[in-house]
């Protein structure tokens, strides 16, 4: 009977010790799978620092500061990205690089712009 009891109680500690041991592994894996997320997300935001370094500034949309796939002017007389822009002017009457007032929301497609990015896309091979 006694001897019974000795196996059970091993047999408990055993299993609390399995589980124990598999919850341990679940939050070290987890801890990995964190730490190279963040890992990713910074070599991320290194490379995409990189290329935008390397991006004439002319291309880069001064909202999104990302390259114009769609530019258009302003009435402020500066390019943008046609969708950032008309986010911003549904919430402002400003010009976002001058902070003065635009007088219309007409935007005008930049087609000079357009062309000057997609023949530097194609030869540095983006």
């Amino acid at each position: 009977e006694r001897e019974k009891e000795l196996r059970a109680r091993e047999e408990k500690a055993d299993r609390i010790l399995r589980e124990a041991e598999e919850r341990m592994r679940r939050a070290q894996e987890a801890e990995r799978a964190s730490r190279e997320r963040h890992e990713s997300e910074a070599e991320a935001r290194r490379r995409h620092e990189r290329e935008a370094a390397s991006v004439p500034h002319e291309f880069m949309c001064p909202i999104t500061m990302e390259i114009m796939k769609d530019p258009v002017i302003a009435m402020d007389g500066h390019s943008y990205e046609r969708g950032a822009i008309q986010n911003w002017l549904q919430r402002s009457q400003k010009s976002p690089k001058t902070n003065v007032l635009l007088q219309s929301k007409l935007l005008v497609p930049n087609q000079a712009l357009k062309s000057m990015i997609l023949e530097w896309l194609e030869a540095n091979g983006r």
